[in-house]
């Protein structure tokens, strides 16, 4: 019990940081301020659901679901982030095709020749991340609650399946953060 009340009043002291940080928001820079400030809310929320479901062993396939909500926004908004301080996605764009966003990818045969087609890969993988990832969890936590070996296999093999999703953003979001730190050095 000491443990969750001490949890309790951390959060509450992180949360009156974010609510801080967000009354002293820039306007010149207001959009980055607030994606970095969602990033860092995310780590704190994602070890909050993590000692839940540890604490509460139970209930850990439900808070599964979460977790994957927030991993996939926190992908997002990093991905955000990147475009907004490269200049926004027309910028991000120009620059793909400025210097022929091939010569940086790690694997070539994996992304397609046209920076663009690239681009719209990365945002539907992150999409995807968020939103098939959610659904793939709703359903493995249906299967678990059910208690049966079939169900416990098919939610093995959704898991799976949500896993190789998460993977495949990453890859994507990885080379594109490869790709600008070869353009900007």
């Amino acid at each position: 019990m000491y443990c969750l009340s001490l949890l309790g009043v951390v959060w509450i002291l992180y949360s009156a940081i974010i609510v801080v940080q967000y009354m002293n928001l820039q306007r010149e820079i207001y959009r980055q301020q607030v994606l970095n400030i969602r990033i860092a809310l995310c780590l704190p929320l994602y070890s909050l659901i993590f000692y839940l479901s540890l604490y509460f062993p139970d209930a850990s396939e439900f808070l599964h679901v979460v977790i994957v909500i927030v991993e996939g926004i926190t992908l997002a908004t990093f991905f955000s982030l990147l475009v907004e301080n490269v200049g926004g996605s027309t910028r991000t764009l120009f620059y793909l095709n400025e210097t022929g966003g091939n010569k940086s990818k790690a694997c070539k045969c994996l992304y397609p020749e046209d920076v663009s087609l690239y681009y719209q890969g990365l945002i539907f993988r992150l999409y995807h991340c968020i939103l098939t990832r959610t659904i793939v969890a709703i359903v493995c936590a249906v299967l678990i609650s059910l208690n049966l070996i079939i169900t416990r296999i098919m939610s093995t093999i959704f898991n799976v399946l949500s896993t190789l999703i998460l993977l495949s953003a990453v890859f994507w979001l990885i080379n594109l953060c490869k790709y600008f730190s070869f353009i900007f050095n």
